[in-house]
């Protein structure tokens, strides 16, 4: 299952106890706008029926009409309660999202990374190949015969609904899904099935997910994540070299969270979090960069700096983007194509 079907499930599993009283996290993310707005429309019939529901949430869209109070919070404090819409109307609620000011600046790109070479490009290599690739799960087809090229230079994002088939995807590209040996693919013109192990595979390639947040529970220094990304693991078990430091660093710097190096990962806020995974997945260089709902779960001021992030990478850098999401409204400029589910439908932007 996708991740916003997951959510689906849960939020039934929960109802299946037919509570009073209903505290929905964040129920939303992950779920496209079809989605999305049935639930909505399903809590409302509940909240008619007697429920009482809690709702916690990041966007002021997901304020549905059958929301009768509104608390806001700020830094762990209280900042504002009270109706609907004295709270939503009231000054405080403005500011909720104010960004802060980290004293950060950027590196010189150019020391640091490898930047597009000005002037007409020359032909481009492909560096994914799918030939006609079917997926499928107990009869049913997720992928149908999909033949898709990404080239040198393409920076693409994959729209889609939930169970669409946009994960998948990512995940025969990553050999996640074993799937991708009884297909015909090429990863960086070596086939998936043509004997390359799946760590040497990885190596031309970052990678982020929503699950890989929660893989880092340890007291592991946000250094120490972004490090980690040499080696794929969850995790620091090596000894780095300086220049392999140093590099973590720089991309640090260069994402705009170099003062965070030094803290625990655990004690950063959600979308602190976000960015340092960005970093790690950036950290060997990669040819790569495989972004699955990156804004998921972020608040409008970090789902601003991940989407600065990811712009500066696929603008100013040599690494191609994959970027996975169901909105449309968080796509970044430096997006050249779209491939958008379940029709295969392929737009080149201009």
């Amino acid at each position: 299952l996708s991740s916003g079907e997951l959510r689906k499930v849960f939020i039934s599993r929960a109802l299946l106890r037919k509570p009073k009283l209903l505290i929905l996290d964040e129920p939303f993310d992950g779920l496209d706008d079809t989605a999305c707005t049935l639930l909505g429309r399903e809590l409302g019939s509940l909240v008619s029926s007697g429920l009482s529901i809690i709702l916690v949430t990041h966007r002021q869209e997901e304020i549905f009409p059958w929301i009768t109070h509104v608390l806001t919070v700020r830094e762990g404090l209280i900042t504002d309660q009270g109706p609907r819409e004295e709270v939503l109307g009231g000054s405080g609620f403005t500011g909720l999202y104010a960004l802060p000011d980290t004293g950060t600046s950027a590196l010189n790109e150019s020391e640091h990374f490898p930047l597009k070479e000005p002037g007409p490009a020359p032909p481009a290599a492909p560096v994914i190949e799918f030939d006609r690739v079917t997926v499928e799960y107990d009869g049913r087809r997720v992928l149908d015969n999909l033949t898709w090229t990404v080239r040198a230079g393409e920076n693409w994002s994959i729209l889609g609904p939930n169970g669409s088939g946009k994960t998948t995807i990512l995940n025969l590209i990553t050999r996640e899904n074993l799937q991708s040996y009884a297909n015909s693919i090429r990863v960086f013109g070596v086939p998936v099935d043509g004997g390359q192990s799946v760590w040497e595979a990885r190596q031309r390639i970052g990678v982020l997910t929503p699950h890989l947040q929660t893989r880092y529970r340890k007291n592991i220094s946000a250094l120490d994540v972004i490090l980690s990304g040499f080696f794929d693991s969850t995790g620091l078990y090596r000894r780095c070299s300086r220049e392999q430091v140093k590099r973590a660093e720089d991309i640090a710097l260069f994402l705009g969270i170099g003062h965070l190096a030094g803290r625990p990962f655990p004690q950063l806020s959600f979308g602190e979090q976000r960015l340092v995974l960005i970093a790690r997945a950036m950290v060997k260089k990669p040819a790569m960069l495989i972004l699955d709902e990156p804004c998921q779960g972020l608040d409008p001021v970090n789902r601003g700096r991940v989407l600065e992030a990811v712009e500066r990478i696929g603008s100013i850098t040599d690494t191609n983007l994959l970027y996975v999401t169901h909105r449309k409204d968080e796509i970044p400029g430096c997006i050249t194509c779209v491939l958008t589910l379940p029709g295969m439908d392929v737009q080149r932007l201009s």
